[in-house]
């Protein structure tokens, strides 16, 4: 199968109100939960790593693992770099033969970040590659999400649509209330802010932060006009409980003078937990049979 065409997928995704998965990968061995879900649900995918990530597997190592995955995967699979910081990163796993970019200058002014993301739409293009910027911001766990001082910026549908006009971008990630973590209480969305913001950009759209929106919202976050939706607590979350659960359930082979035990009877628990929670995510968002 071939690599995954971001623009055409996220193009039927809108037409047919369905929406793309994307998930985080942190390790080498946690790719196969992905492909496989992806795989036996027949729909189209996109493992994605943040700079993060990448740094601790080895670009080199990502990419090829990546590659080599998704070209012989029975199902399109894009190869994306979340939140970027500059245009030498995103240069970078261009070079490694990514499908698709995102560059963050979401902290910056409209202006500076409009700039930067047009220098980066030129540059993906000539690798034909596609290109996801950001209006807004979604904080990480080491920023604040609520009271004084919070890091949390809604996105403004009208610098939203200056941006997309301007920019050149492709996609766009927005703010509407998500974090980049888990929390103990369901994030609220704000869905008439994003019912304006559809209003007006006419690019595909993008959440991130989903760990703490209910399924039904997750859903709903989909009829409002979601199409690409990034996810990566649930599914390490399910890869270490099913770690957890091998670990419990290991058993030592003992023949007379030997003991055998085999890690990779743990790690395939932990893939297969995080398979089901990955399947479920898929068939929830109704990409399931879209390959």
């Amino acid at each position: 199968m071939s690599l995954l065409n971001t623009e055409a997928s996220l193009k039927r995704a809108t037409e047919e109100k369905y929406c793309l998965c994307a998930f985080n990968v942190d390790s080498l061995e946690y790719m196969p939960a992905i492909v496989q879900a992806a795989e036996e649900e027949g729909a189209p995918i996109i493992m994605e790593a943040n700079e993060v990530a990448i740094a601790g597997m080895g670009l080199k190592y990502f990419a090829m693992v990546a590659r080599q995955r998704a070209e012989s995967a029975s199902v399109p699979v894009g190869i994306h770099l979340d939140h970027g910081s500059s245009i030498d990163s995103v240069k970078a796993c261009l070079d490694a033969g990514f499908t698709s970019v995102m560059i963050d200058a979401s902290k910056k002014p409209l202006e500076e970040n409009i700039r930067i993301t047009q220098a980066v739409v030129d540059l993906a293009k000539k690798y034909g590659a596609y290109t996801e910027g950001e209006i807004g911001h979604v904080p990480g766990i080491r920023e604040k999400s609520e009271g004084p001082g919070s890091e949390l910026v809604y996105t403004d549908p009208a610098e939203a649509e200056i941006y997309c006009r301007e920019s050149g971008v492709q996609s766009l990630a927005v703010s509407i209330g998500t974090v980049h973590y888990m929390r103990k209480e369901p994030i609220q969305l704000d869905f008439p802010l994003l019912a304006r913001i559809r209003k007006v950009v006419n690019v595909p759209l993008v959440l991130h932060g989903g760990a703490a929106v209910p399924d039904a919202d997750m859903q709903k976050a989909v009829q409002y006009g979601i199409v690409k939706y990034n996810i990566a607590y649930k599914g390490y979350r399910a890869y270490l409980q099913g770690l957890s659960q091998g670990l419990k359930d290991i058993k030592e082979e003992v023949l007379p003078g030997k003991i055998f035990l085999y890690p990779s009877q743990v790690i395939k628990a932990g893939l297969e937990s995080a398979k089901s929670e990955i399947r479920s995510k898929i068939r929830l968002l109704g990409a399931n049979g879209k390959a």
